[in-house]
């Protein structure tokens, strides 16, 4: 049998003990100190002047004074002065200076509420991929009134990249209903989701510029077309018939390099083609009507006509893509720019070949490019839009060629339903602008 007890080393006393209270008074004097720890300090190399009765210091690996020899244990002041016991792994107390619960790990004192956690949970389980999981009615952030802090609040999301996303995800029933912050770039926008799988943006805010777009709602000046005959190349006024008559080349273009406008056909209502009485409509014009509008709506419409453009031998402003030179085929006539327009063309090339060159913001069906984009027969119609968003102090010049279309020399092509308006219109995939009423049509 040993003469100390196991864990706190307290004194055993034997039979026929002689002044057992002295053992006693011992072993009372270390439960005292070791039972409900509390540690004055962690660390500790020298003995205080002054020590309180009771204190318990946690001693560093080589304490002097009345400490040597001590190294790692524990220093308990009585009123018979220093007493040492030796810690043991698992042993908690609580550490005064730091305020805060600490373990033994059989090495030295580690905080028993760790600064990391590798995953926690509340009320249900975290896993990997959720590592803070909370399963609550309510979630309360608050700003710190207890240090105190400084009064403020913030709530921080930070992804690697530009191209990462970070963001807050709204479920319904575990699949995703909405979607704010920076999903995938820069810009913060907010999607929407009726199933989860297929989003729609609602709004993005450019990141620098501030500017703000709404993808899927129009604004209002973009569906009101500044051109004068809608876009319909017709000498019937928009405003007083829906028909079209004759065809007119627009005033509002010109040819250049020598290339000329003709007629290139027309849309009327009730045609052959889809089930009315009047005559069939040119291939062209079908394969239009046929990506503009739903089989239910084709029969019957306001009419317009095509433009066909043939490039002339002029080799002047060449739009260059791949190496290759597309002289300029028309030029507008001095439109005065604002800060924000678009310019939303149907183009189809019949032969030879075109390119389009990028004026600010390029689409091609409405995917966004990165520069010009080059065109031939076999990509039939495309929907070429144009945007501009310029300061104030750079707008409201005039300019000649914010359609950026060149052809090389003896190319056909048609031109269908220009829009010009005030303002952005995001253009997303699928995306189809038919004919839109001038201010003119409005009246």
């Amino acid at each position: 049998m040993t003469d100390h007890s196991p864990s706190l080393g307290l004194p055993f006393m034997a039979p026929a003990q002689a002044q057992k209270h002295i053992l006693l008074n011992e072993a009372l004097s270390l439960l005292d100190g070791a039972v409900q720890l509390v540690l004055w300090a962690i660390g500790a190399l020298a003995p205080p002047d002054d020590p309180a009765e009771g204190a318990v210091f946690a001693l560093a690996d080589s304490p002097t004074g009345a400490w040597n020899g001590q190294g790692g244990r524990l220093a308990l002041w009585t009123a018979g002065g220093w007493r040492f016991l030796a810690p043991q792994a698992g042993w908690r107390a609580w550490d005064r200076t730091a305020d805060r619960a600490v373990r033994h790990d059989g090495a030295g004192w580690v905080s028993e509420t760790p600064e990391q956690a590798p995953r926690f949970g509340v009320n249900t389980p975290a896993d990997p991929v959720n590592r803070l999981a909370v399963k609550s009615d309510a979630v309360l952030l608050s700003h710190d009134d207890v240090s105190p802090g400084s009064g403020d609040m913030r709530l921080v999301f930070n992804k690697a990249a530009p191209d990462r996303t970070g963001s807050l995800l709204f479920q319904s029933a575990y699949s995703g209903r909405a979607e704010v912050g920076l999903a995938g770039q820069d810009d913060l926008s907010v999607k929407t989701s009726a199933d989860g799988s297929v989003w729609t943006e609602a709004l993005r805010i450019d990141a620098g510029t501030g500017r703000v777009r709404l993808p899927a709602t129009p604004l209002a000046s973009a569906q009101l077309n500044l051109l004068p005959d809608s876009g319909r190349f017709s000498v019937t006024d928009p405003s007083t018939d829906p028909g079209a008559g004759a065809f007119r080349a627009p005033d509002y273009l010109s040819p250049y390099n020598g290339s000329v406008f003709s007629a290139g056909g027309k849309y009327f209502s009730g045609s052959q083609t889809y089930g009315g009485p009047e005559a069939t409509l040119d291939e062209p014009v079908r394969d239009l009507i046929d990506r503009l509008r739903s089989p239910s709506r084709r029969a019957y419409g306001t009419a317009f006509h095509l433009l066909r453009i043939t490039a002339g031998s002029g080799t002047g402003a060449p739009i260059r893509v791949g190496g290759n030179d597309y002289p300029l085929i028309m030029t507008n006539r001095g439109a005065i720019v604002p800060p924000e327009f678009f310019l939303n063309i149907h183009l189809r090339v019949e032969s030879g070949a075109a390119a389009v060159g990028r004026f600010q913001s390029l689409f091609i069906d409405g995917v966004e490019q990165d520069g010009p984009v080059s065109l031939d027969p076999v990509d039939g119609w495309v929907q070429v839009t144009q945007q501009s968003v310029s300061p104030e102090a750079e707008a409201f010049d005039y300019d000649f060629n914010f359609s950026r279309i060149g052809a090389s020399p003896g190319t056909q092509l048609l031109i269908a339903l220009p829009v010009l308006a005030v303002g952005t219109l995001d253009m997303g995939p699928g995306r189809l602008i038919g004919a839109r009423p001038s201010l003119r049509a409005w009246s």
